[in-house]
């Protein structure tokens, strides 16, 4: 009976050191402001009481001078209004690392501890603050 508890308890200590490690990951990315090179942004933020994550993300604005609103696509348009999403995370994949989110459907590739890139439509974030 020592033994199975002895074994339960180092699962768990396991388990805890991994969800600790990938919430360091997410840490270097809170509370800064990334801004995208065809415009939208990304801000990952944390709530002071619950300490949970939450992203707020805008794609790049499809409304130009002088657009004919008949040729707008309708999934651009609703990619670039803000929207947030909840339960963020890196997720490793075998090409890099990718933020992922409860409903987030875009591809938002992490190039480094300053550079995001939504890979549907290659805008590039950025974040000017240091960290």
């Amino acid at each position: 009976m020592k033994r199975i508890f002895v074994s339960f308890l180092a699962l768990v200590v396991v388990l805890l050191t991994a969800c600790k490690s990938s919430n360091k990951d997410i840490d270097k990315f809170t509370n800064r402001n990334f801004k995208g090179s065809k415009g939208g942004s990304i801000v990952i933020s944390k709530d002071k009481s619950s300490f949970k994550k939450t992203l707020l993300y805008s794609g790049a604005s499809v409304i130009k001078p002088n657009t004919d609103p008949s040729k707008v696509d309708k999934n651009s348009v609703e990619k670039s209004k803000v929207k947030e999403f909840k339960n963020v995370k890196i997720l490793q994949k075998s090409d890099g690392k990718y933020l992922v989110a409860d409903e987030l459907k875009y591809k938002l590739k992490i190039v480094d501890d300053n550079t995001i890139i939504d890979v549907d439509d290659n805008n590039e974030y950025r974040s000017l603050e240091k960290k």
